[in-house]
């Protein structure tokens, strides 16, 4: 009984990774060339996206306080990699007196975020 359940267990975890690595394929965004300029609240993130996706996301936080809840940047149309460039600003006045702060780029699957890459702004 114990031999058929861990070959049971074995399969399914095979059919499961198998499954879950279809659908991230499909849904994956790549990033690079990332490159962040500015201080004190306010910067400018420039990169390329790889991934079919019309759409990629960012919101910006220190690890406890959120500075920009989620947020949409729109790609251009083309195959393969696209730029992308996103304004930031954050009032100095919410800016943590110690810390860092950071961009979380991402694509979207099914209204979660896939591929999370996080982007340092700047540390206080």
């Amino acid at each position: 009984m114990r031999i058929f359940l861990c070959f049971f267990l074995i399969l399914n975890l095979f059919h499961l990774g198998h499954t879950i690595n279809s659908v991230a394929q499909e849904k994956d965004v790549i990033f690079r060339n990332i490159d962040v300029t500015g201080k004190n609240g306010r910067y400018m993130i420039i990169g390329d996206v790889k991934g079919e996706v019309e759409e990629i996301f960012y919101r910006v936080e220190d690890g406890h306080n959120e500075y920009t809840s989620e947020h949409a940047v729109e790609l251009p149309k083309g195959a393969n990699w696209r730029s992308f460039r996103i304004p930031v600003s954050i009032p100095n006045e919410k800016l943590p007196p110690q810390g860092s702060v950071i961009l979380y780029l991402y694509g979207d699957d099914e209204n979660k975020p896939s591929n999370p890459f996080p982007v340092l702004l700047e540390s206080f």
